[in-house]
């Protein structure tokens, strides 16, 4: 009973903390893939926010009683968290771009799925490979490392102690860097022997003008491109390790740029 009325004392704090949890648990890939009900996501992170506000030493926490104040509090524990889920989602589209390269390469451009969370047609094959990232990331205690992570980020960054500078906006530059880097490298073995069978049918078409290069051309790419996917799923697990590590990597130095000095 005095927890009950300790927690509704603090009432103030606890919607502080939910602002910065739930604006990070809204960017996880079951969270978005799923029908679950906004009620039932709201209703988790309430009780984060409440078992965060029970057990984790918050300190002492200013702010000038006005709304003004409290609003830009608000914003400022949002923006935390949305950063951390914008890391969490940025590095769950490489295999969305992959997709875009091989399919567009390999003759399969024409070949889209609806994303249920973009609303947008998507490529096929980097719908498949973002699938199983999101399984291995489920099946191998990923969500468990969020959460702790999340926990966490309220004893690394008090609240109202988040220092949002220039190595923030560089650890964000970076971020978008190491995605474009990280997609290239996994999507080249592939987008390289590609671009290298365009380059042999255009030798061929000034070769001998009389074959039609695009009856020829577009399953021959086909067939060389599932034959190099089917070579290459072992290699998926891998790929898949790297982005993880990647996209830890760079949340918790994201973290260390928001601590305070």
């Amino acid at each position: 009973m005095e927890d009950l009325v300790y927690l509704y004392a603090h009432v103030d704090v606890l919607l502080i903390i939910f602002c910065r949890i739930i604006a990070a648990v809204l960017f996880l890939p079951i969270i978005e893939e799923s029908r679950i009900p906004k009620l039932a996501t709201s209703g988790l992170c309430l009780c984060l926010a409440i078992t965060v506000f029970m057990v984790t030493d918050l300190g002492q926490i200013y702010y000038e009683p006005t709304l003004i104040s409290y609003t830009i509090l608000l914003l400022k524990e949002t923006l935390v968290g949305l950063i951390i889920g914008f890391v969490l989602k940025i590095y769950f589209q490489i295999y969305q771009f992959i997709g875009s390269l091989w399919s567009t390469q390999g003759g399969l451009g024409m070949s889209m799925a609806l994303d249920p969370v973009g609303g947008v047609q998507t490529p096929v094959l980097g719908r498949f490979y973002n699938l199983c990232l999101c399984a291995i990331f489920v099946l191998s205690g990923g969500y468990h490392w969020f959460i702790k992570t999340l926990i966490d980020t309220f004893t690394l960054i008090p609240i109202n102690k988040g220092v949002f500078g220039t190595h923030l906006v560089t650890g964000i530059i970076d971020t978008v860097g190491n995605y474009l880097l990280i997609s290239f490298e996994l999507a080249m073995p592939v987008l390289g022997l590609l671009i290298l069978i365009d380059f042999g049918l255009g030798i061929l078409a000034r070769t001998v003008p009389q074959m039609n290069m695009f009856v020829i051309g577009i399953p021959l790419k086909v067939i060389v491109l599932f034959a190099l996917l089917i070579v290459t799923v072992g290699l998926v697990p891998r790929f898949n390790t790297i982005i993880i590590d990647n996209m830890v990597n760079t949340i918790m130095n994201l973290i260390q740029g928001m601590r305070p000095l």
